[in-house]
């Protein structure tokens, strides 16, 4: 299995699109959160918006770029939930208790599943 592979670069348009993707799903839930929707029920538009990035990895020709996104927006919403929780309330931070981390551990999931999917 090779981690990139001659494609690597050809992919970076459906990056961003990932990329955008999840930040618009985090900023619908919080926009959501700030509206007055619950929190159990606004941090299914994240859920929704990891769902449709597990989606567009499945178009990635090797795993390194789905395996390096999960793992970055893991660290993003860890480094998130550490230093500004407000940051994504909407679907964790402080709109949950201090000691959940389901939002960080969705992200995360997805490294091993990528691994061994591929």
């Amino acid at each position: 299995m090779h981690f990139f592979n001659h494609n690597v670069v050809s992919e970076i348009p459906l990056v961003a699109i990932t990329v955008g993707v999840i930040v618009a799903g985090l900023w619908l839930a919080n926009v959501a959160y700030d509206a007055g929707v619950p929190q159990y029920v606004s941090r299914k538009i994240g859920h929704g918006a990891g769902g449709v990035a597990f989606l567009l990895a499945s178009i990635f020709s090797a795993p390194g770029w789905p395996i390096t996104l999960a793992a970055g927006f893991g660290a993003l919403l860890m480094a998130a939930r550490l230093s500004r929780p407000s940051a994504f309330r909407g679907v964790g931070g402080n709109g949950r208790s201090a000691g959940v981390m389901a939002e960080v551990w969705f992200a995360w999931a997805a490294v091993p599943v990528f691994f061994i999917a591929w």
